[in-house]
């Protein structure tokens, strides 16, 4: 356990999933926090999810720890949300299946991972993934079903982190144009919000990057060097036809790129790619759509632009090095603060996060090295 810091104000510059959690927790804490967003709340990775909520399999690294038990966490963590801010987010309890086109080198050791985490999942045939899928026309021979996963409809998320922050005094500031870091004399760092506003960072004022991939344009120039950072293009659609029953699925094409539909409580199904092209542009495209609905075809052979009720897109922030997220102090200046790079898993992890980032910058609490900036270069 570190030394307790007295915190006097926050800032935290993101407002989607992760950025709004970090503003909680602080305000939770009785720290006063301000949250600048350049555009809209949920404009950046978050408006690229799915909001499946993956349950990991056992794993020794910390970046699986992180995950194991946010998904621990993560009813409680609606239920506050509900209670502080009056929206409830509904979090549908389902099954997966994992599809897999050639048998894995050692099916038993991966099951293991699994039963070993406390899932029940089992390995089924051909036989059984058409039962399931009906109409499937994919060459999957193996699929490994894990009994319990989650989804949350990520804009009743966001809505439902805004309220909660509201009603715990955040004040929240969205379509701020741009926001940048510089750094300032004796170590410290200046906030800029557009070209008339300064903010000075440190003596009782932290700052918490939390902008997804802009966290990379908001500390361009800052020593020691550029975040380790990359943007991935994420799209999805949402499809007016039923998916199989409570199950959420994941493939890979002949490309190599993932893909993964999900069955929602309002009774549409939810496609988007896991793996997609690197890309800054974050808007829907036309090849996207088309991507999407032939991927969707080898679960949905019928499916086609008709039944596409919303198309949607973003950029996700992918770290750079080994390890998982970055969530850390930056290296050489006062009172800054990272919590990015989640990649796909932006929506689950955000809650524990949050509460590492928050334990780290009031209490002084450790968070695994594996979440430093220079992780990659340690081997961590």
């Amino acid at each position: 356990m570190g030394v307790e810091v007295k915190m006097e104000k926050g800032w935290v510059v993101g407002g989607g999933v992760v950025g709004l959690s970090v503003a909680r927790e602080l305000a939770l804490r009785g720290v006063e926090v301000g949250l600048l967003e350049a555009g809209r709340i949920g404009g950046g990775a978050s408006g690229a999810a799915t909001g499946l909520l993956a349950r990991p399999p056992v794993g020794r690294s910390a970046w699986m720890e992180l995950r194991r038990s946010s998904w621990e966490i993560y009813p409680g963590f609606l239920a506050a949300l509900a209670k502080e801010g009056g929206e409830a987010v509904p979090m549908l309890r389902c099954g997966a299946l994992h599809l897999h086109r050639e048998p894995p080198t050692n099916p038993g050791k991966l099951l293991g991972r699994w039963l070993d985490g406390g899932h029940r999942a089992r390995w089924v045939g051909p036989a059984e993934i058409r039962k399931v899928i009906c109409g499937y026309v994919g060459d999957a021979e193996l699929a490994l079903e894990v009994e319990e996963e989650g989804f949350v409809d990520p804009r009743s998320l966001l809505s439902a982190l805004k309220a909660a922050c509201l009603a715990l005094g955040v004040a929240i500031e969205e379509d701020c144009g741009e926001v940048r870091f510089e750094a300032a004399r004796g170590g410290g760092t200046t906030l800029r919000v557009g070209e008339r506003r300064a903010e000075g960072i440190g003596n009782g004022t932290v700052a918490v990057v939390a902008a997804g991939w802009q966290s990379a344009m908001a500390t361009v120039g800052l020593p020691p060097a550029r975040l380790p950072l990359a943007p991935v293009q994420g799209e999805a659609i949402a499809l007016s036809i039923p998916s199989p029953p409570l199950r959420i699925i994941r493939f890979e094409d002949d490309a190599g790129i993932g893909w993964q539909l999900a069955p929602t409580p309002d009774g549409t199904t939810w496609f988007g790619s896991i793996v997609s092209a690197e890309g800054t542009h974050g808007g829907r495209s036309e090849e996207g759509l088309d991507k999407l609905l032939r991927a969707a075809r080898c679960l949905l052979p019928d499916v086609s632009r008709s039944d596409v009720v919303r198309h949607w897109a973003g950029v996700r922030p992918k770290a750079m090095r080994r390890g998982g997220p970055l969530l850390c102090r930056w290296p050489t200046l006062t009172g800054l603060w990272i919590a990015t790079g989640h990649y796909r898993s932006g929506i689950i992890c955000a809650p524990q996060s949050a509460r590492l980032l928050v334990g780290a910058i009031l209490d002084g609490e450790e968070v695994p090295a594996s979440f430093d900036w220079d992780a990659g270069t340690r081997g961590g």
